[in-house]
């Protein structure tokens, strides 16, 4: 279930899930990144051409993200993420008039 109550269980230790693997379980098909559309019918032959070179970026960005992404567990993410969170109400309640 997706949205406010949603979520998953996971099936193993964070410790040995890494985020790829968890953002592939629940990915929609298709592209991480967005896509520029085909242009085959454009007046321009420029803008196809273009197109086509910023999908071959998106591609390579796509690529080194989800390299990124298998380097870290769950767990890492989870303890980095508890630990901001963490700060950043420290801070609101530093800051917080009295």
């Amino acid at each position: 279930q997706r949205g406010a109550g949603g979520g998953s269980r996971l099936a193993r230790d964070p410790s040995c899930i890494n985020l790829r693997e968890a953002y592939e379980a629940v990915a929609l098909e298709g592209p991480l990144l967005t896509r520029y559309p085909d242009q085959d019918h454009c007046a321009s032959f420029v803008e196809p051409v273009l197109g086509a070179y910023v999908n071959d970026l998106l591609a390579d960005a796509e690529q080194a993200l989800l390299m990124r992404l298998e380097t870290v567990t769950v767990a890492a993410m989870d303890g980095v993420v508890r630990a901001r969170i963490k700060r950043a109400r420290r801070a609101l309640r530093d800051t917080a008039p009295r």
